[in-house]
């Protein structure tokens, strides 16, 4: 970490001990009109290079870093999104339904995350407060993959299936499942979460 008062500038960005003024936002925001304009697969390798690109930003602690990053992967390469929300029984007919268009939505989620508002600026009340908002609810996502992380490392036979495969500990049954009981705090929050994807038309 830098010591107080000092600043380590490049071509990129100026840090500091407490906070990084990134110098050339092309690198991380997406094109233009990307979703029509480009492939599904290369729109969405954009998306994911951007989103691994904020990774200094997304907190100083390596750990979360590392959560962040496999969390990326498992979005992008694992997860079948479509089962989950599936499994979980909540339609609430999302605003956006283009894979696409839902993951260039998460990128601008999380850019707006890792973000800090200019002061005295028109709107910076409004504009610090969704900040911090998005800020707060990334925060939480990693912890919770934190959480499932140890317990798959714990016991990878029995929860990688039920966390990361069938996902039956989002059944509107599980609650009542002594098996998948414990589970109660991740099906509460995962569910919370695919109904905030679904009035943001997000993929988080």
């Amino acid at each position: 970490m830098s010591a107080p008062g000092i600043a380590v500038t490049t071509r990129n960005a100026i840090t500091t001990s407490h906070r990084t003024l990134l110098l050339n936002h092309h690198k991380y925001f997406p094109p233009n009109n990307m979703a029509n304009e480009y492939p599904r697969e290369d729109a969405l390798k954009m998306c994911y290079r951007r989103l691994i690109r904020l990774k200094p930003l997304i907190s100083q602690r390596d750990m979360v870093r590392m959560t962040y990053v496999q969390y990326l992967r498992y979005k992008f390469i694992t997860e079948d999104y479509s089962k989950k929300v599936s499994t979980s029984s909540i339609s609430l007919s999302g605003l956006e339904t283009d894979v696409v268009r839902q993951v260039e939505n998460s990128l601008y989620f999380c850019l707006k995350a890792v973000s800090e508002v200019k002061k005295r600026v028109l709107g910076e009340e409004a504009v610090s407060q969704e900040s911090r908002i998005a800020r707060n609810i990334l925060k939480n996502i990693l912890t919770i993959e934190f959480e499932k992380a140890t317990l798959i490392a714990k016991d990878p036979q029995q929860n990688f299936p039920i966390l990361r495969k069938s996902f039956n500990y989002l059944s509107p049954s599980a609650s009542k499942s002594p098996a998948l009981l414990r589970f109660n705090s991740l099906r509460e929050f995962d569910r919370c979460l695919i109904g905030l994807n679904e009035t943001l038309g997000t993929r988080l």
